[in-house]
């Protein structure tokens, strides 16, 4: 479950507020098993409106795929169609209200190697 279950789980990042420097404050959120990682990633695709940057940070097997294919799934792509880009680095998913790319860093050791 998110961490303020009383509330809208997926309020728009431009409701929260800011910091005093104008920036947005990370959202930590808690999911129990893979299919509510799946629906969280599916309500939060419902209120992007496109070029939004979703961060996802953690060690392998914890979820981080399975959010994507929610986000994917909540914006019209396949679910199926969404794999781990660990040996492409890159996965864009087209055809749904809007592309999603899906990127992994892990094997990177610098950020110079993204380009």
């Amino acid at each position: 479950m998110v961490d303020t279950p009383e509330t809208d789980p997926i309020e728009p990042a431009r409701k929260r507020p800011a910091s005093p420097s104008g920036e947005r404050a990370p959202r930590t959120v808690f999911t129990l098993s893979e299919e509510e990682t799946i629906e969280f990633g599916h309500a939060l695709a419902r209120g992007l409106q496109g070029g939004e940057l979703v961060l996802l940070e953690g060690e392998l097997g914890l979820g981080k795929t399975a959010f994507v294919r929610g986000v994917a799934a909540g914006l019209g792509v396949l679910p199926e169609d969404v794999s781990s880009p660990s040996f492409t680095l890159i996965q864009e998913y087209p055809g749904g209200r809007l592309n999603v790319f899906h990127v992994d860093l892990y094997r990177l050791d610098s950020p110079e190697e993204i380009s």
